[in-house]
């Protein structure tokens, strides 16, 4: 099935838009509430055993070719200001050097100032006994009943053991009886350390964290970042645990996705040139979003925090998961609001919308830091959200009305079950018509029906694909997807006889019977969709340029051939020919009174306009 999307860009580019915009908002906003809200972790933090088990074999006492110092005093430096950013908690510390030999430099304990001098002592030279340094590092955390980790620094593999194993094995059972007393390795890797190695060491590849000449102090703060814990959208650490981190994100969630409904609502109503909000909409849009917000953010959370401390695939699928149902509950939340918006659509643009989010968030997060990449991934949420919706709606309705307020500007409303009521009244009409009645039609899609109730009139009846109707400075046309190629045709497109009634005033009478030839052609002018439905008339309004001599105006009419009536062609009832070019090139004249054969490909010069005939 082609699906015509000419007429839906504007919309596509404009729920993006205003979806991003109203995120962004929102996110802003959020972003004050975070640091309103944001309790240091010196204030509770859990404290801990740390040791730090700092290489000073020979190697580290060089100097890389762009580098103004050596690693060795680049790393003493680093080691120092991480201590003395652990003197606020009350971390019990010590500090171990080793090269082929092991030196416990500072014992355990809580005085973080001296540990800061044992530190600038340490000098280079030798080889690399890392197992035995290990072992040395758990001894130091023995007798506690606090939870131990080794922060490890390396530039490179172990050369010396004295076991008799080969420094490599005795390394990694070294590590393995660390880990068997419950202690935790993190690793900073730098010049020739490998980094596979080290996985092996930790027990985990997102445990180590390789760092250049110049970063060896962002790697000290990412190895703080492991001890301290992580959430869903801020990476900061907070003093008061699970429940106040889910309630803090789950907030600032609550803010993002009432922005995004009131955005998306804000941006329906400016496609139908209605007033931005309208009190019902904005309290309606709020309340809901709020709901879905709050929801959709404490899940993702709870299914982030219960995967933070595990592997780094683990983790950014926990995130991926975290971001999926938020931004599945904001757009099932959006579904009641938007128009015959259905639930799993409106599910499946904020899952997608929320996949693609997480994606920017990680990838900016990682170059730009979190509030940036709060933003933009907020912002990316939210026009994915409103363009998947908008997307999904356009593609997958099954009938919509197109609102036409001149041969060059129309607008396309979904039918479903929810009435499309079309006036003058901006409270009670979701399509506004000046000069019309306060409420003029309503329509409906009922059982694959469209019902379109004449509110003056009082008439009731069902209509096809190609009905058009003038209310004010606005004609409404039908308009209905196609079917499949080699579907037969339904619903829409076929009537039992039974079916073929309309309700005009509470009396039944019948209706002609429907034509074989497809209601699926249509006239295609400058982006806008001209159903050619059997027996469809076309005023000037409709193709701009042709004049009639016809008292009622109309300048061409979709009529069956006389000698087959499955054959359809569209009648000149205009005064002036057309230029006719057919789907194989030949050219023809359509004068007055003439028709040309409805066929995909054929196009139709009408002297102001030229259309193209579509299926």
């Amino acid at each position: 099935m082609r699906i015509e999307l000419t007429d839906s860009r504007r919309k596509l580019l404009l729920f993006g838009a205003m979806g991003a915009a109203g995120a962004l908002a929102a996110a802003l906003v959020g972003e004050l509430l975070l640091l309103w809200t944001y309790c240091p972790p010196t204030v509770k933090q859990q404290p801990l055993a740390v040791c730090l088990l700092l290489d000073c074999s020979g190697s580290m006492s060089m100097r890389d070719p762009d580098a103004s110092r050596t690693k060795l005093a680049e790393m003493k430096v680093a080691a120092t200001a991480f201590v003395g950013r652990r003197q606020v908690s009350d971390d019990e510390m010590a500090v171990v050097g080793f090269d082929d030999r092991v030196y416990p430099t500072a014992p355990r304990s809580k005085n973080h100032a001296a540990l800061q001098g044992e530190i600038d002592s340490l000098q280079g030279g030798g080889g690399t006994d890392m197992g035995g340094a290990l072992r040395a590092a758990a001894s130091q955390l023995q007798g506690t009943p606090l939870l131990g980790h080794i922060v490890l620094f390396t530039d490179g593999m172990p050369t010396a053991s004295r076991t008799s194993l080969p420094p490599g094995d005795d390394t990694l059972q070294a590590a393995q009886e660390c880990r068997n007393k419950n202690i935790k390795i993190i690793a900073i890797a730098t010049g020739d350390a490998e980094t596979d190695y080290l996985a092996k060491v930790t027990g985990n590849p997102a445990l180590v964290f390789p760092a250049k000449s110049g970063d060896f102090e962002k790697a000290f703060q990412q190895a703080e970042k492991v001890l301290s814990g992580r959430q869903l959208v801020a990476s900061d650490a907070t003093a008061e645990g699970i429940g106040y981190a889910v309630m803090r994100i789950g907030a600032w969630t609550a803010l993002l996705a009432p922005g995004i409904a009131l955005a998306l609502i804000a941006g329906q109503n400016i496609y139908l040139r209605r007033r931005w909000l309208i009190r019902q909409e904005a309290i309606a849009g709020a309340l809901g979003g709020l709901a879905a917000g709050l929801v959709g953010g404490g899940l993702g959370q709870l299914v982030f925090t219960s995967t933070a401390e595990a592997s780094g695939p683990v983790v950014l699928f926990g995130r991926l998961i975290g971001w999926t149902i938020l931004g599945s509950l904001m757009g099932t939340g959006l579904a009641f609001f938007v128009p015959n918006l259905k639930l799993l659509r409106g599910l499946a643009g904020g899952a997608i919308g929320g996949i693609v989010g997480a994606i920017g968030f990680l990838l900016i997060g990682l170059a730009v830091g979190d509030v940036i990449g709060r933003l933009l991934g907020a912002a990316i949420v939210g026009f994915c959200i409103g363009v998947m919706i908008a997307l999904m709606e356009a593609v997958l309705r099954e009938a919509w009305l197109e609102i036409q307020y001149g041969p060059r500007e129309s607008r396309t409303v979904s039918l479903g079950s929810q009435p499309v009521t079309i006036g003058s009244n901006p409270e009670a009409c979701m399509v506004l018509a000046r000069g019309a009645a306060a409420v003029a039609l309503r329509y409906t899609l009922q059982n694959g029906r469209v019902v379109c109730e004449d509110i003056p009139s009082d008439l009731t009846l069902d209509v096809s694909p190609g009905d058009h109707r003038t209310v004010g400075n606005v004609t409404v046309v039908v308009c209905a997807a196609s079917p499949r190629s080699g579907a037969t045709p339904v619903g829409l497109f076929q009537r039992t006889a039974e079916d073929r009634k309309q309700t005009v005033a509470g009396q039944s009478a019948p209706l002609a019977t429907p034509s074989p030839v497809p209601a699926g052609f249509y006239l295609c002018i400058r982006g806008r969709r001209i159903p050619l439905s059997m027996g469809a008339k076309f005023k000037a309004s409709d193709i701009a340029g042709l004049e009639t001599s016809m008292a009622d105006g109309v300048v061409a009419e979709v009529v069956p051939n006389p000698a087959d009536p499955s054959i359809a062609g569209l009648k000149n009832l205009s005064t002036r020919a057309w230029a006719a070019t057919l789907s194989g090139g030949e050219r023809k004249s359509i004068e007055p009174g003439r028709s040309v054969r409805l066929a995909v490909g054929t196009k139709v010069h009408f002297g102001v306009l030229e259309g193209e005939i579509r299926y």
